[in-house]
């Protein structure tokens, strides 16, 4: 254990820094941070992608960045996940404003993790479109077979819109 975080804990939180980075590395930011649509060499459009289910995950940066950024440099007593929450986690204002938007836009919040960095939400294509201003589409590329991916930059209310580092989940493609 380090740092309050078991191995899976630590494992967890890489896995969303790499994803997050994933997300932001397609193209120049437009939108929301994290949002970028997808561009894939020789892909061919195939038109609209329309599914009666699909969720996307919000990734939610940490609360008191500076004070996070000192705890890290500088040896400490691990933290709990509670004290970890308590200083660090995105706030539960957030966590409301985000769980108002999606209910307001017919999502659904199928989770929030324990440490509220990661919202997941559920919805049809069209009520994640519209929710997100973009639209989704499906391609064709040899490389990568067949795949949806947004067709703009999503975007989100300011209400939250700084507190969200990425949006995951705005494309089914699994390589780039």
């Amino acid at each position: 254990m380090r740092n309050g975080l078991s191995s899976r804990g630590w494992l967890a939180v890489a896995a969303t820094t790499v994803t997050a980075a994933m997300a932001l590395a397609p193209s120049a930011l437009a939108g929301t941070a994290g949002t970028s649509a997808w561009t894939v060499r020789n892909a061919t459009d195939s038109g609209g992608y329309s599914a009666s289910r699909m969720s996307v995950t919000l990734a939610l940066a940490e609360r008191n960045q500076r004070a996070l950024d000192a705890l890290i440099a500088t040896p400490h007593a691990p933290l709990t996940p509670s004290q970890f929450s308590a200083q660090f986690a995105p706030s539960t204002a957030t966590i409301d404003a985000i769980r108002s938007w999606a209910a307001t836009n017919g999502l659904t919040v199928a989770s929030v993790s324990a440490n509220r960095l990661l919202v997941t939400l559920s919805g049809s294509s069209s009520q994640l479109s519209s929710a997100l201003q973009t639209g989704f589409e499906r391609f064709h590329s040899a490389a990568n077979g067949n795949f949806y991916a947004a067709s703009k930059a999503a975007r989100l209310p300011a209400s939250f819109a700084s507190n969200v580092t990425a949006v995951l989940g705005l494309s089914s493609l699994a390589k780039v």
